[in-house]
């Protein structure tokens, strides 16, 4: 039964395996399928470590074997327990940083990991990964790979007096990093600090990079969750004049910078660089904390992002570049903006006047370079021969399609790291707490003696690449602050906004603010692509003591199902009269067996949905019966802000029926979902109908025009059962009556004015065939615009609905 091996023992797995065989035979069938999920896990995690082919494959042969097994005892017997891992443990955020060492094909091993021989003395090294690939414009240009040493008589690593201006982009599409190398610079000589350069190895006794005699150097990058070394010889490329065709200073032969650009790219696939922004590659280069924000975004906040730039630039606390959009940007006075381009800041001011300013500088190559080939292959130049531009922070808002924001993770007092892996596919339960969404709980607790005002908490969702060409990867992060009380709902207001958008950039930052001693945050970090083991790493910034809860929950019971929301069941959020159209169902908790005080139910509710889709999931006091309007009173739990993709809550529930609402923010938000819901015992979900389920039904639209009640005509060829909705398209208090005929009294009333969103209704009655009158009435004068519907359902067809003339 033992799985065939011819490679070189894995003792753990094997073990493993070993010992599932024999729970099995000793007819033991929930330890063995425990230690069967375990060793297909182990022989898993084992084939995607890098290592020799062979054993990757067989390692993935092994655990087919051992999931095969688990698969045979699954169906033989259908009450097995769960099978439960701690993704916190030590082991498990190993492996998933073991992971992430191989970076488009190129070995990023972990820093703590022994260092490489970089060349013996006397010899020079020579990268065995071989030469990077080329850009278009370099392979045009002719370049040849040379040493600094076969070209300049005294090069030289990194001179005291290397301005940041000095550096130049040459024809590689790479300004982001070369801002952001710009602006680390200038950071450097300003605060006299090196928190913001890269890490250029090797190190004379004074700590400062200094020239390898073998030629071989090391790059610190932050990347994939933890700092990595890259390797690369000082081969670099050059034209036959000797001008090199790579980042390069300014009249100096300072090769620092070229060093840096060429370990950069080649852990991102060579020179053919398909552009970045410097936020995240200062973040892989220094470490610190990328905000991307989107100046033609809805949420985008000009007068608060001003504020936070201005404070934090002065303090030292943050760096930061801008960049253009794709389109074609016309000149402004003597000022030229690249599409698509990167520019670094250098300034960041306001005067006693109140003007605000930010001073640009442009690295893009100057025609004054005194290279004429180099020059040739230009086809535009920005911002003039020197460089720089003063644009006030309107223009900036007005000219620019993106602020990228670095901050010094040293602003906080601590930080808190979780490494996870998205999974789509499970071998078995063990697998459950990991799909394309996973939750995490963040504790905190203010330390004794520490101020009360509020203390920023901000989070960080970095996706691991280990191809950084993939495109159509989407990830999301939404925070939710948990007071801890489950039987406590969210706040009725802050449901109707909308959070947690998907975005293709490889960060996600999400920033709050807390006031209390302590509490929980919850983190909902979702996954959207084509892909599947992705990892990720969240990273916790703030000066409060803060730990994850680390608790296992699982509950022994679940529900799936699956629904959409289409152009007749999506209502959108409750503010609308449309919102009793959701699809809604009624969840019903059994009475607890035992005697005693009445125990509560636990209940989790997780709603997946396209990623385009902001979605809540909501459960009220609603009998199991169909909701039609909401009150804060009336709500029970709650996801709280809409959330694109996916929506949760957990609540302990007592015994009864109560109403699961499924919605979207708009009706125009429309798609199929799917509903898990898991709880501590057994509990019955089922779809509540629509209202005028089975019947026919006819609407009819109409004004409110000077204070009048409009008519309308119900002819009945058959007897039917009728009832009656009208529905204001704005706040009003309504009503709506049926009548058989002028003057009489009416057969069906909604009763008194009602202000209700879903508008006013009649019970159903019995009515014979005939004509009939429905009129609907508003209390007091309405508006020019003030619309509404009126849906009559019937029991039989052929009905016939017109305006009284």
């Amino acid at each position: 039964m033992k799985p065939k091996t011819t490679h070189t023992p894995i003792p753990e797995a094997e073990k493993l395996y070993e010992r599932a065989a024999k729970a099995e035979l000793a007819k033991d069938l929930d330890t063995a399928f425990r230690l069967y999920v375990q060793a297909a896990s182990a022989f898993l995690n084992l084939s995607r470590v890098p290592a020799h082919p062979h054993i990757q494959e067989q390692a993935r042969k092994d655990a087919d074997r051992a999931l095969e097994r688990a698969e045979r005892i699954k169906a033989v017997k259908r009450d097995l327990a769960p099978v439960l891992r701690n993704p916190h443990a030590l082991e498990e955020q190993q492996l998933v940083l073991k992971r992430g060492s191989v970076v488009n094909r190129v070995a990023a091993p972990l820093w703590a990991d022994p260092s490489s021989e970089l060349g013996a003395a006397g010899t020079l090294f020579s990268d065995p990964d071989g030469l990077l690939g080329l850009s278009p414009e370099q392979r045009e240009a002719g370049v040849v790979w040379r040493r600094p040493s076969e070209v300049f008589a005294n090069a030289k690593l990194f001179s005291p007096e290397f301005r940041p201006e000095d550096l130049v982009q040459r024809v590689v599409a790479d300004c982001s990093l070369c801002a952001s190398i710009i602006i680390c610079l200038l950071h450097s000589r300003t605060h006299d600090s090196e928190a913001a350069l890269p890490s250029l190895y090797p190190r004379g006794p004074d700590g400062r990079p200094q020239l390898s005699p073998t030629g071989g150097y090391e790059l610190k990058v932050l990347f994939n969750g933890a700092h990595r070394r890259v390797v690369i010889d000082d081969r670099l490329p050059f034209l036959p004049d000797g001008c090199r065709m790579c980042m390069t200073s300014r009249g100096r032969k300072d090769i620092w910078p070229s060093l840096v650009e060429k370990a950069y790219l080649k852990l991102m696939g060579g020179y053919d660089f398909p552009g970045s922004n410097s936020s995240t590659d200062i973040h892989a280069l220094a470490g610190w904390v990328p905000d991307y924000l989107e100046v033609k975004s809805p949420s985008f906040q000009r007068e608060q992002t001003w504020s936070r730039l201005v404070r934090g630039f002065g303090d030292g606390q943050c760096i930061l570049t801008v960049g253009t959009d794709n389109r074609r940007i016309a000149d402004r006075g003597h000022v030229k903006l690249l599409p698509a381009h990167c520019y670094a800041v250098i300034d960041v001011k306001e005067t006693e006047s109140g003007s605000r300013w930010l001073t640009i500088l442009d690295s893009w190559l100057s025609r004054d370079d005194s290279s004429n080939q180099v020059d040739a292959l230009l086809e535009d130049l920005s911002l003039g021969n020197e460089g720089f531009i003063d644009m006030a922070w309107d223009d900036v808002c007005a000219l620019f399609g993106s602020i990228c924001i670095s901050w010094n993770p040293e602003m906080f007092g601590g930080r808190l790291l979780y490494h996870g892996i998205w999974r789509t596919t499970h071998p078995s339960r063990a697998g459950s707490d990991e799909s394309v969404h996973q939750t995490l709980r963040l504790l905190f607790e203010r330390p004794k003696g520490a101020p009360r005002p509020g203390e920023e908490v901000w989070t960080l969702l970095t996706r691991h690449r280990i191809d950084t060409r993939r495109s159509s990867e989407f990830i999301s992060l939404h925070a939710e602050y948990d007071d801890g009380h489950l039987d406590a709902p969210k706040d009725f207001a802050d449901t109707v906004k909308t959070q947690g958008v998907y975005t293709d950039n490889p960060h996600v930052l999400v920033r709050m603010i807390v006031r209390d001693a302590s509490g929980t945050i919850t983190l909902n970090v979702s996954y959207d692509g084509p892909f599947d083991d992705i990892g990720f790493t969240v990273t916790a910034y703030s000066g409060l003591t803060m730990r994850w809860d680390e608790t296992l929950r699982t509950l022994p019971f679940d529900l799936k199902i699956s629904g959409a929301l289409t152009a007749k069941t999506s209502g959108g959020n409750y503010t609308l009269h449309t919102y009793m159209l959701n699809p809604q169902y009624r969840l019903r908790v059994p009475a607890t067996t035992q005697s005693g005080p009445p125990a509560k139910t636990r209940v989790e509710v997780s709603l997946h949905a396209p990623r385009d889709l902001p979605v809540n999931a909501m459960v009220t006091w609603g009998r199991g019966e169909r909701v039609f309007d909401l009150v804060q009173s009336d709500i029970v739990a709650t996801s709280g802000t809409y959330t694109y993709g996916f929506a949760r809550f957990s609540a302990e529930l007592p015994q009864g029926d109560f109403t699961l609402t499924v919605s979207a923010f708009s009706p125009t938000h429309q798609g199929a979902f799917s509903l898990l819901v898991c709880s501590s015992r057994r509990v019955e979900v089922d779809p509540i109908p629509q209202e005028g389920a089975g019947m026919f039904n006819k609407i009819l639209h109409g004004k409110w025009e000077n204070g009048a009640r409009p008519q309308y005509a119900l002819e009945l060829p058959t007897p039917a059962n009728v009832k009656i909705r009208l529905q204001p398209h704005a706040p009003a208090f309504v009503r709506v009556e049926l009548f058989a005929g002028m003057g009489r009294p009416p057969l069906a009333s909604s009763g008194s004015f009602t202000d209700a969103r879903s508008g006013a209704v009649t019970a159903q009655v019995a009515l014979r065939a005939g004509q009939y009158i429905i009129e609907a009435a508003v209390d007091g004068m309405a508006g020019t615009d003030d619309t509404f519907s009126v849906v009559v359902y019937s029991s039989s067809a052929g009905i016939r609905l017109a305006p009284l003339q």
